[in-house]
């Protein structure tokens, strides 16, 4: 009798499921010379890019300087996308205030949260990551000026 070795299948190997890890949807938060700057999203219109903030003066009120143009030694609101190219802030709204020279000047009240849109032009429509986002100003209480620039990193762009 002639004994026929039948194969053995492989072991059934159960593979654990991929995780996806996505970049957090909810608001990125910076503090800053007692002022809270919460950045809620960065909106693709076009050509132009919007990115709207909520900012607050903790505890204090300040008077709160945002610098479109060279101030303060550089202190100014800009971004680098994913592809290196620096685009400059073209204005900036706060409250019932805008501007599109120099700076923006506004007295915030301690607590008491201001939303604040920066929009950048002449952005490529392949741009779809802000690299850096730097957010130059100053805060003055009680007649002392403290120059800031919190930083923000990859930052989607919704469209």
């Amino acid at each position: 009798m002639q004994v026929r070795q039948v194969p053995v299948p492989p072991p059934v190997v159960e593979e654990e499921p991929e995780v996806v890890t996505k970049t957090p949807t909810g608001p990125i938060i910076k503090k800053v010379e007692g002022l809270t700057f919460e950045l809620k999203e960065c909106l693709k219109e076009g050509n132009a890019v919007n990115c709207n903030f909520i900012i607050t003066s903790d505890y204090f009120d300040r008077v709160v300087q945002l610098f479109l143009s060279s101030h303060g030694g550089g202190h100014v609101v800009k971004f680098y996308d994913n592809f290196g190219t620096e685009h400059p802030v073209h204005l900036i709204r706060m409250v019932d205030k805008e501007s599109r020279y120099s700076k923006l000047k506004h007295q915030l009240m301690a607590d008491n949260p201001i939303p604040v849109t920066f929009r950048f032009e002449n952005v490529s429509t392949r741009t779809t990551i802000i690299a850096k986002l730097l957010v130059g100003g100053s805060a003055t209480k009680n007649n002392q000026r403290h120059y800031f620039m919190p930083e923000f990193r990859k930052i989607q762009i919704t469209q």
